[in-house]
């Protein structure tokens, strides 16, 4: 049997769109979120990702959290046995599985809690342990993954990611249960609309995120009437008379601007805080559909019901 050697693997990504309150969260599999420093020789981010200083203050000056150049990043490192012949294949699945683990860990994040909650790039190395005795560098073995992420290049904040402290636990928890792509087709889909918003410019992402609530809160025979919707998601949210009428009238202002954009061609009356408001309901909503032990046509029937008994919508 061949020998196994021992590799070393270190794995970062910095965060943009989030606050201090991030590292409270745990990701799980061996992941933390670290407050690390720009500052070449302390956390050593200029080696991490194969730059200088003025390269990490280039790429991540947007991901300050402080003027001490302070940024939040994603982190592990391990060691692990492999065969030498294989240990490029395994550092292969190691980049592949990482990427797609983090992947859906920072889309969990973004669903659970308002937030921009992105990163760039993901820097992954892996370098066999040499013993001591040992000073010829290359002998060794060193592998570096700079993978760059498309879609954080689009993004445009318009919020911050904060978490209160009281609710850490049960994010946590949902974090931990979350699994993408989500079985339901159509909640899935609806997932990446309201995912999707986060990387578009606000006169696209308000037609994505009132197209999630249509999937939401319409049959497939209903007419898309935006009081319709707007009644049924407002019930599902709220249980007060003043909180429904106010979501209620929010989402028909909201839906007025979407259809001067998509009819017209005018966008100048959408705002950030519409956006805002409408990742609020759909994110709630969603939430409720994939935590429901019903299915979207026991979810509507009774909202149909609660609807006819008010007289105030």
């Amino acid at each position: 049997m061949e020998e196994k050697l021992i590799y070393d693997i270190e794995i970062c990504a910095v965060i943009f769109g989030a606050d201090k309150t991030i590292l409270n969260l745990d990701i799980g599999n061996g992941f933390k979120f670290r407050e690390m420093t720009m500052i070449p020789n302390i956390d050593e981010l200029d080696k991490i990702f194969e730059t200088d200083a003025m390269g990490l203050r280039r790429d991540y000056e947007a991901a300050k959290i402080d003027d001490n150049l302070n940024l939040i990043c994603i982190y592990k490192s391990y060691s692990n046995e492999f065969v030498k012949k294989e240990v490029s294949d395994e550092f292969e699945k190691i980049t592949n599985n990482t990427l797609k683990y983090l992947d859906d860990k920072i889309r969990g994040i973004r669903l659970l809690l308002e937030g921009p909650v992105r990163f760039k790039k993901l820097a992954i190395k892996i370098r066999q342990q040499m013993p001591i005795q040992v000073e010829k560098i290359n002998m060794s073995f060193k592998r570096v993954a700079l993978i760059p992420i498309s879609e954080a290049m689009h993004s445009t904040e318009i919020s911050k990611l904060k978490i209160d402290e009281i609710r850490v636990d049960e994010i946590n928890r949902k974090l931990k249960s979350l699994k993408f792509p989500i079985s339901n087709e159509l909640l899935n889909n609806c997932h990446r609309y309201y995912d999707l918003s986060y990387h578009r410019e606000n006169c696209i992402a308000i037609t994505l995120l009132t197209t999630c609530l249509e999937m939401l809160f319409l049959n497939k025979k209903e007419n898309a009437k935006k009081e319709r919707v707007a009644k049924r998601c407002s019930v599902l949210l709220y249980d007060n008379k003043e909180d429904r009428l106010d979501c209620y009238a929010r989402l028909l202002k909201t839906y007025k601007k979407r259809s001067d954009f998509v009819h017209e061609g005018t966008h100048e009356s959408i705002i950030d805080d519409d956006i805002l408001f409408l990742r609020e309901c759909v994110r709630k909503s969603l939430i409720f559909f994939l935590e429901a032990k019903k299915d979207k046509k026991e979810i509507l029937k009774e909202l149909r019901s609660k609807i006819e008994l008010l007289n105030y919508l």
